[in-house]
C-alpha cells in the first residue's frame, strides 16, 4: 500500500511538472496577450490620432498661405508700400510666366529696385515678414559708378494662388 501511495503521488507530481503547470502558463500567456495587443493598437491608434491632428494643422496652416487672386494684387500693394516704408524705390513689378499645378498655381514675379544696400536688406528682411508667404527665388544687385552709393536690385520672387473653383469658371464664362 505505500507503494502505491508514494507512485500515486509520484504520478500526481510528474503530471504537474510536465503537463499541469506548461498548460496553465500557456493560458494565462493567452489572457495577457489580448491586453497586451489591445494596449498596443490603443497605443498606436492614439499616435496615429496625434499624427493625424498635426496633418490636418499642417495642411490648414499651408491652405492659409496661399492667396486668392484678390490677394494677389493686395500682395503687389504691400511690396510697392515695403518700398515706401524701407527707403526704397520700387522701379518695376512685373509679372511672368506662371507655373499651373492642380490646386493653385504659381505666380512668379519681377521686381526691380533702386536704393542704398541696406535699405535693400531691411526691404529685404520686411519682405519675409508679409502676411502672405512669398518666395524668393533670384537676386542680383549692381552698383553704378555714376550713381554710387544707390544700387540697383533685381529679383525673381513667386506666391501660391489658389485655383480658380468649378463656380467661379462657371460665372466667369457666363460673362
Amino acid at each position: 500500500m505505500a507503494v502505491e501511495v508514494v507512485f500515486f503521488i509520484s504520478v500526481v507530481l510528474v503530471f504537474q511538472l510536465f503537463v499541469f503547470r506548461p498548460q496553465l502558463a500557456r493560458y494565462s500567456n493567452r489572457e495577457a496577450e489580448p491586453r497586451d495587443a489591445a494596449q498596443k493598437q490603443n497605443t498606436e491608434l492614439t499616435k496615429k490620432e496625434g499624427y493625424l491632428a498635426t496633418l490636418r494643422d499642417n495642411l490648414s496652416f499651408l491652405k492659409s498661405r496661399v492667396l486668392t487672386q484678390a490677394e494677389l494684387s493686395q500682395l503687389v500693394d504691400e511690396i510697392t508700400n515695403l518700398g515706401s516704408s524701407s527707403n526704397v524705390e520700387v522701379s518695376s513689378i512685373k509679372f511672368r510666366t506662371t507655373k499651373e499645378k492642380s490646386k493653385y498655381t504659381e505666380v512668379f514675379v519681377d521686381i526691380e529696385l533702386q536704393s542704398r544696400y541696406r535699405e535693400i536688406i531691411k526691404y529685404l528682411r520686411k519682405l519675409e515678414t508679409l502676411s502672405k508667404p512669398v518666395s524668393l527665388h533670384t537676386l542680383s544687385i549692381e552698383t553704378h559708378k555714376e550713381i554710387y552709393p544707390m544700387i540697383t536690385a533685381k529679383l525673381t520672387a513667386s506666391a501660391l494662388v489658389s485655383g480658380t473653383s468649378e463656380k467661379e469658371k462657371t460665372l466667369n464664362e457666363k460673362k
